[in-house]
């Protein structure tokens, strides 16, 4: 039967080979230019969208930056406080300290306020609108009469120019919120205040109060570090929103809070304006455009929404997201940038982007039909010789000649084989010692009358530094059950290695019944004597007696045993403890006692793994929320427990890379014996 052949079977791959090359690239020309065109709007639209979130983002960013400002002035201002730096009976000589500490902060904020229970007051205020600040005072000195003073740049006042006015601060809307929020302090309601006395022009004012309190609890007073909303408007103004943009922040019932555009926030009656009921009407359309999209109105926006908008300047996009902020801030910031803004640049990436593709279908044309023949021998070798590769014969070796270029692929064709050689016995290498490592950890956890006992351990490598174990009364001259723990310097073989070393000489010393603390001073000996000082671990021996309930611990430079009592619900770690093992020789460890562990008591014994893990941005995850993981699940079993530390652990990391092994054991006090 005669064999069937197509055209291209009878042209050498000489010719084919330009021609395969050659004719998709004409196909790919046509079609780039059509898609180029149809595809270009939904490129403009992409570019809009994230040019308006970028720009609503940094509105975000700078917002937040900018509320951290009163929350950071009013802790310092209590710290000196605390510290008597300001002295609470003479608030008078406060005034150099706190204006000089603006300097630390944001022009934007107004100033610092305090009051008293017996009706003293304070403030060191900067007024919109006034290039001086203002030094008010309320004390014995001044007849029960608030006195408020403009201050020269240096701080000394101007007496002559003082105002009188009766103020009482236990009256104003900031000093009931300090009261009721207490230490913590809140973001109050926007309110009313005169810009400098009777006369002056009513602003509206957002407080941050707190209440400070003696250390025996006694209120001393409330203080208050605030920002104006004109202030916070003039802060929006100052952000570039495209080159025509607008920004508005609402509460979320839909009251203005501040605007880029300088919209009126109030009435006449200082009654707060809504952002539908403003006069302006780019302000009014984005609101009406928020309640059409979420009719249960601006107080339930979502996360972050992007959409079209008709300004009266013309079509926009919008971007709307929910801000809030530490005790209690909770705002709407809607963003808006005039689709022009971006048309522009848009049109310039475009043309630019179509010059760049039909220049490099040009090269690609020239350099395809010029190098595709004189490259076709050395190709088809080098695709026989992958299939070899692929197939599993790593022992071949490539040799193409003819240019300088193939001479290096080839060359590196070799080392890549020659490198997947070594990888694949060095990765059998490594999952021989991970089973190894693996079995060297109990396969049980022990049965200990009174106590629930539950280990884990989990390594970030194939093989890692970390340890745990356990130690009978047979084994130990002590009654009971222990617990061993042990983290070595780095990871990986050495890690694991110097860990084996150390579990081998750890249970050869134990079959001899010596105490806990003689065990750690043998072992350091053999280690400093192996590594030469070079390597150090740190390691904790704990022995829980079923009869007493006593914890009897050592440790060699390991963290104490994290205790956690839910009658109290109350931590502790005991202190304790000597150098590392493997550092000094001489080193003696001495024995430690917690008495009598009362049912339910959590004890967690861990490496540094489980507070040093860190998440995406870099933070860690810090004893703080080990300690608050620990009270969540104190009421459940030890496995229990264990898997939900886990979870936190994991949830805190989220997808961040797992960098030091996990290693922890978990005792609790069940009943008595």
């Amino acid at each position: 039967m005669s064999e069937q052949k197509g055209l291209t079977a009878k042209l050498p791959l000489k010719v084919l080979t330009p021609l395969a090359l050659v004719l998709p690239v004409v196909v790919v020309v046509g079609i780039i230019g059509v898609v180029v065109y149809f595809q270009g709007q939904a490129a403009a639209r992409s570019l809009e969208i994230r040019g308006v979130e970028q720009v609503h983002g940094r509105i975000g960013d700078r917002l937040s930056s900018l509320l951290d400002g009163p929350p950071r002035w009013h802790a310092l201002v209590e710290s000196n406080i605390q510290s008597g730096a300001l002295d609470v009976a003479t608030p008078r000589s406060w005034r150099l300290p706190i204006y000089q500490q603006r300097h630390a902060f944001d022009t934007a904020l107004a100033g610092v306020t305090w009051g008293d229970p017996e009706g003293r007051a304070f403030w060191v205020f900067r007024y919109p609108g006034k290039p001086r600040w203002e030094f008010g005072i309320l004390d014995d000195r001044t007849e029960g009469q608030l006195i408020e003073y403009p201050m020269l740049p240096s701080g000394e006042v101007v007496f002559d120019e003082g105002r009188v006015s009766d103020f009482d601060p236990r009256t104003r809307p900031w000093y009931r919120l300090g009261e009721a929020a207490g230490v913590a302090g809140a973001w109050g309601e926007p309110y009313a205040w005169a810009t400098g006395g009777k006369s002056g022009a009513l602003n509206l004012g957002l407080p941050f109060a707190a209440a400070v309190h003696d250390p025996q609890g006694a209120l001393l007073g409330v203080l208050d570090t605030e920002l104006s909303l004109a202030d916070l408007s003039n802060f929006l103004q100052s952000i570039k929103i495209g080159r025509s943009g607008l920004a508005v922040i609402t509460d979320r019932r839909g009251r203005l809070i501040a605007t880029s555009t300088g919209a009126t926030l109030a009435d006449d009656d200082l009654e707060r304006i809504s952002a539908l009921g403003s006069d302006d009407g780019d302000i009014h359309a984005m609101a009406q455009r928020l309640l059409e999209l979420f009719p249960e109105g601006t107080g339930s926006p979502p996360t972050q929404w992007t959409g079209d908008v008709t300004l009266e300047r013309g079509e926009a996009l919008m971007s709307v997201s929910a801000f809030k902020h530490r005790q209690g801030l909770n705002w709407v910031v809607m963003t808006a940038v005039p689709t022009a803004d971006f048309t522009e640049e848009i049109d310039a990436i475009r043309a630019q982007g179509i010059k760049i593709i039909l220049s490099a279908v040009a090269v690609t044309l020239l350099l395809g039909m010029g190098l595709a023949a004189w490259l076709v021998r050395p190709v088809l070798r080098l695709t026989s010789h992958a299939r070899q590769v692929g197939a599993g014969d790593l022992d071949s070796t490539l040799e193409l000649n003819q240019a300088s270029e193939l001479v290096v692929l080839s060359s590196e064709f070799n080392s890549m084989t020659a490198g997947l050689r070594e990888r694949l016995m060095l990765r059998k290498s490594l999952a021989h010692a991970s089973e190894v490592q693996q079995s060297l950890l109990p396969n049980a956890d022990p049965e200990l009358p009174g106590f629930d006992i539950v280990g884990h351990c989990n390594y970030c490598d194939e093989t890692g530094g970390d340890y745990y174990d356990y130690l009978t009364d047979a084994e130990t001259d002590e009654r009971g059950a222990a617990v061993v723990i042990g983290d070595v310097m780095g990871h990986g073989i050495a890690a694991a290695m110097l860990m084996a070393t150390a579990r081998g000489v750890l249970r050869s010393k134990s079959q001899e019944g010596v105490g806990i603390a003689p065990l750690l001073t043998h072992l350091n000996r053999l280690l400093v004597e192996v590594t030469g000082g070079m390597k150090f671990m740190t390691m904790l021996i704990a022995n829980f007696d079923p009869e007493t309930k006593h914890m009897l611990w050592a440790s060699a430079g390991h963290d104490a045993p994290i205790i956690y009592n839910p009658e109290d619900d109350s931590f502790r770690e005991p202190e304790g403890g000597g150098l590392p093992l493997g550092v000094m020789e001489e080193e003696v460890y001495e024995p430690a006692e917690v008495e009598h562990l009362s049912p339910g008591t959590i004890v967690l014994i861990a490496t540094d793994g489980m507070w040093e893990t860190r998440n995406e941005a870099d933070e860690m995850h810090g004893k703080e929320r080990l300690q608050a993981s620990i009270r969540r699940h104190a009421n459940k079993t030890s496995a229990e427990i264990r898997d939900g530390l886990l979870h936190d652990l994991h949830a805190f990391r989220g997808k961040g890379p797992q960098d030091d092994d996990e290693t922890f054991v978990v005792i609790k006090v069940t009943k008595f014996a």
